[in-house]
Parts: structure tokens; sequence; C-alpha cells
């Protein structure tokens, strides 16, 4: 499977600054030292987010990742 350009683009940028995207759940998962951290999937990316910043993501128009 041939992937877009922005998603490899995504993904060689997050390599070379030393994160961990790994194909993961039919898209791509994104480690760092710290834990799954974000998720690209058809073709769309979601960042993880915590009880203190989830209201600056729903009111920037970011759909929840559930």
């Amino acid at each position: 499977m041939t992937l877009p350009r922005s998603i490899t683009h995504l993904i060689c940028s997050a390599r070379s600054s030393g994160q961990k995207p790994k194909n993961v759940l039919g898209g791509w998962g994104f480690y760092g030292d710290a834990p799954f951290f974000a998720l690209i999937a058809d073709g769309r990316l979601y960042f993880k987010s915590a009880p203190c910043n989830v209201q600056e993501f729903l009111s920037g128009g970011l759909d929840q990742w559930v």
C-alpha cells in the first residue's frame, strides 16, 4: 500500500526527531519517550489529550479520539 505524501512526511519527520512511529491498528501510532501520543487513521491525525487540555482540543474544533 502506498501512503499519501503528507503521511509519509509526518512519519519521516517523527523518526528524524527521535519519535517512534509504528504501523498499528490499520494506521500509524506515534511513540516517544512517553507512551502513545498520536495516531494517524483513515488519513486523519489524532492527538491524545488529557483532562487538563481536552477543552482546548474541543474548542479548536478537533474530534475526540475515543
